[in-house]
């Protein structure tokens, strides 16, 4: 009875880690399951899964890429014609055709704008789901996005002040950083000139806490949900410059990280 449990125990625990693998988004390692024939049947099941997932995902980043550059090229076009005929190579240019020239100059580089945004947002996914996470300084880490806003701070007077504790934890480097980036440099954005956007770190009940505060005109309770969806800009913040990638791309390097 104990041989058999104890056999029982190692084909489920090759089954999940089978299963945790294709669930953490690591296609790149062939699945076998080692054991009875339908247990060796169920592990060439799963491989089949992984290869069919590792095609689709494969398929995909292709059709972005490909959309990309068909997208791309007649709207660099049509940017590049409507600044010609601003600059006056066609000829003089009455009021009229001069605005309409600049209505299509600024759509132009909005629709390429939003297709590099969705670009960046399907690369945040993909890299969310393979994050290696190793032991960072999150002291040293938050330290060093702070010191690359300085500039920023310092042209409208804003005062940044760091609380940073000595403080370790096991995370994507490359990841955290850009929700660190993403929070301070909108700390700042909303920061009215002269104020004081404050960074904190600590370590609480096992998890890294971090806080960005400002002195903007905060978000109201009804609308802390939906700043986190993509491009989602609300009314009173339109007049900032912004995608409304930001905060969504952060959200989607929090929960990888299981925050």
């Amino acid at each position: 009875v104990v041989g058999f449990r104890s056999t029982f125990r190692g084909l489920l625990t090759q089954f999940e880690d089978a299963i945790r693998s294709l669930g953490r988004g690591e296609m790149d390692h062939e699945i076998r399951l080692d054991g009875p024939s339908d247990m060796r049947f169920v592990g060439r099941r799963l491989e089949w899964l992984r290869r069919r997932l590792r095609e689709l995902e494969s398929q995909r980043n292709q059709f972005l890429r490909n959309a990309s550059h068909e997208l791309k090229t007649p709207l660099a076009a049509v940017r590049e014609g409507a600044h010609l005929l601003l600059d006056g190579v066609a000829g003089a240019l009455s009021p009229q055709q001069r605005k309409v020239a600049e209505i299509m100059a600024t759509s132009a580089g909005r629709l390429q704008g939003l297709i590099d945004d969705l670009l960046r947002m399907q690369q945040a996914a993909y890299d969310a789901e393979r994050i290696r996470p190793r032991e960072l300084a999150l002291d040293e880490l938050l330290r060093g996005v702070l010191e690359g806003h300085v500039l920023a701070a310092k042209q409208r007077g804003i005062r940044l002040v760091g609380q940073l504790g000595a403080s370790m934890l096991q995370g994507g480097a490359d990841q955290l950083r850009i929700v660190f980036e993403n929070l301070i440099s909108n700390a700042i954005k909303y920061s009215p000139d002269g104020g004081c956007v404050h960074v904190s770190a600590r370590l609480a009940d096992e998890c890294a806490v971090v806080d960005v505060r400002d002195d903007g005109p905060g978000i109201s309770p009804g609308e802390r949900e939906r700043i986190f969806e993509a491009f989602v800009r609300l009314q009173r913040t339109e007049s900032v410059e912004g995608n409304g990638l930001g905060l969504a791309i952060a959200r989607e390097f929090v929960s990888a990280h299981r925050g």
